[in-house]
């Protein structure tokens, strides 16, 4: 099949697209699914690996350390974002005391244990005790149907599979992914985002407010005192920012206002971002910057240069990125703007 090629890459992308904002959304203790997380993966998993996963919650919400059963393989999966071995402990525990409990099964049925981690698997130790009514092992798995699938195993999984497989889990990707995407990005949380417009409307301090009107004069702000050049920059910058969760949107912000604020005549413009000794901005960085910075740098948005000399690491914001932030800080100032509540206000519209 001629288009085997480019579902297979739809695939990969969107799946290490997702695991990359799941690692951010963990390492800041935002592990917790929905159910339509558990029912997209439930159909991947159920065409990857030849089962016929059911979501629990169709019986009994919230079985204890069981999302997907699959009664026929005697098969029952855990999907979790988290990758750490106390979760695996807890869950396999957890998943025992239901499968002893006969609620699925027969009480004296052992059963195949799935852990399926929307994230990386780590290395883990090979003597933690297993249930007797389960069967588990601690390596990544890619034949199922028990043991440890992450991200990576299950792209490895869908790799070798026949066209007609690859074709189906790419028509769910098309038709479903997009509603998982929504559930881990700001865009779902509604006191962070309005669906509607581009940039909310806020209060601003002096009670001016910001309104559809007012984006409507700060485009012609940019128009006025620019270029055609300038606002297409500003709309790929909204493009940039729509991929990123509101915590990193916050961190970019911040890494501006440290630069521009703080920073601002040590600043130079070289190689296409606006360059600042590493050691330099350190000294003001918060700790929270350094988790999203991964991220941003992957959307294009920031850049780190190392050098041999420790004392010449620069970073910096893109240049391109960096003039569009500057025209909005002054814009701000020319209409009395808090520009700090603007920028945590840029919201995005969802597609």
């Amino acid at each position: 099949m001629l288009k085997r090629g480019r579902y297979i890459g739809e695939i990969i992308d969107s799946l290490a697209s997702l695991q990359q904002t799941v690692e951010f959304r963990t390492e800041l203790g935002l592990t917790d699914l929905n159910k339509v997380c558990e029912d997209f993966f439930s159909q991947i998993l159920s065409i990857a690996y030849g089962f016929q996963l059911e979501n629990t919650n169709k019986d009994k919400p919230n079985y204890k350390g069981i999302d997907l059963v699959d009664k026929k393989q005697k098969t029952i999966v855990q999907i979790t974002s988290r990758n750490d071995l106390e979760k695996i402990k807890e869950s396999l525990q957890k998943a025992s005391e239901v499968v002893k409990d006969g609620i699925i099964f027969s009480n004296e049925e052992k059963v195949n244990f799935i852990f399926f981690m929307i994230n990386k698997k780590k290395n883990y130790r090979k003597d933690i005790p297993v249930p007797d009514n389960l069967i588990f092992h601690f390596e990544n798995n890619i034949d199922a149907p028990n043991g440890i699938i992450d991200i990576p195993t299950l792209l490895q999984k869908i790799v070798i599979l026949n066209d007609k497989d690859v074709q189906a889990i790419h028509q769910k990707f098309e038709d479903e992914f997009e509603a998982v995407q929504d559930f881990f990005s700001s865009r779902n949380e509604q006191e962070y985002l309005e669906k509607s417009v581009k940039i909310s409307l806020i209060e601003i301090p002096g009670n001016a407010q910001f309104s559809d009107k007012n984006k409507e004069d700060f485009l012609l702000f940019l128009q006025a005192n620019n270029n055609e050049a300038t606002l297409d920059a500003f709309n790929g910058l909204i493009v940039k920012i729509e991929k990123l969760p509101i915590e990193s949107r916050i961190a970019f912000r911040d890494f501006f206002i440290v630069l521009h604020d703080r920073l601002f005549e040590h600043l130079e413009d070289r190689f296409g971002y606006m360059r600042i000794k590493y050691n330099l901005f350190k000294l003001y960085a918060h700790d929270n910057f350094w988790t999203h910075f991964e991220l941003l740098k992957a959307n294009n948005l920031v850049q780190f240069s190392e050098s041999s000399d420790e004392n010449e690491h620069e970073i910096g914001i893109k240049s391109d990125a960096y003039y569009t932030l500057q025209d909005i800080w002054d814009y701000c100032n020319e209409k009395k703007y808090d520009f700090d509540s603007f920028m945590t206000q840029l919201k995005i519209v969802a597609k």
